[in-house]
């Protein structure tokens, strides 16, 4: 049994030599959100099902904080004259650049933009910036586009922006808030709230494991991922949710 996590600096050049060696490597980018599918079709079904999922649960909080009761129908002809008065807030917890991040924004422009919904877009940079301090103020800085701008709802995207944002200042309070990317567990932030719904994120690391198993060439796995909070509370879900030992390596910088 492995029991160990490291964290340390890479220098440019610079390589690690692991005792003992590990026999197999989980990456953060191999395991974040959405396992890897094992082919073309099963990865774009599995996007095409993350965009109806979000998509529906935004159309369930404006509906029901705006409409009266009506027959199906006639709610289907209205649908885009309810959409057009709406405002969205999307907040991030890290930045512009990342993968997933454009690929959230291209799903949520293209279905907004369908509809006439308005929306606004900010970063709170908190995978750059991990100092406490910062995070604090990114979040002020979310809290007064909000009271500037007046959504109709707000999605947060990933721990940071929930934890920060809508736990202290927004928890069971009049503001729809919609969040996206929450890894593993929403308890250690107090949820249900009474004016929240979203998605978690769920990786299916047993089966990559046994995936695995058929490259390597003994049991030992290790994980090498940032030091950050979501990459170590993803790290406890695997042990203590999965009952998956391995040895945590933890990066601070490539710098």
């Amino acid at each position: 049994m492995i029991q160990c996590s490291t964290t340390f600096e890479l220098k440019p050049g610079e390589t690690i030599n692991f005792e003992p060696a590990p026999t197999a490597f989980l990456t953060c980018s191999t395991v974040s959100t959405v396992p890897a599918p094992t082919n073309k079709a099963a990865h774009i079904l599995i996007s095409i099902m993350k965009k109806i999922i979000i998509f529906f649960m935004i159309c369930i909080f404006i509906f029901t904080s705006s409409c009266e009761k009506r027959g199906t129908d006639e709610l289907n002809e209205d649908i885009e004259t309810e959409y057009q008065d709406k405002k969205i807030l999307i907040v991030h917890s890290y930045h512009a650049e990342i993968e997933g991040v454009i690929e959230k924004n291209r799903s949520f422009i293209d279905n907004f933009e369908k509809v006439g919904i308005e929306y606004k877009i900010i970063y709170m940079d908190t995978k750059r910036n991990t100092n406490e301090e910062f995070k604090l103020n990114a979040a002020l800085d979310a809290k007064i586009t909000i009271e500037e701008y007046e959504p109709d709802v707000v999605i947060t995207i990933d721990d940071n922006a929930f934890k920060y944002l809508i736990m202290p200042y927004y928890r069971d309070g009049d503001l729809p808030v919609v969040f996206v990317g929450i890894d593993w567990d929403v308890s250690v932030y107090d949820v249900p709230y009474s004016n929240t719904t979203g998605m978690i994120s769920v990786a299916l690391v047993s089966e990559l494991i046994e995936h695995l198993k058929e490259y390597a060439k003994g049991e030992r796995i290790a994980w090498l991922g940032q030091d950050t909070f979501t990459e170590r509370k993803v790290i406890k879900a695997y042990r203590e949710i999965l009952d998956i030992d391995m040895a945590t390596y933890y990066v601070i910088n490539f710098e």
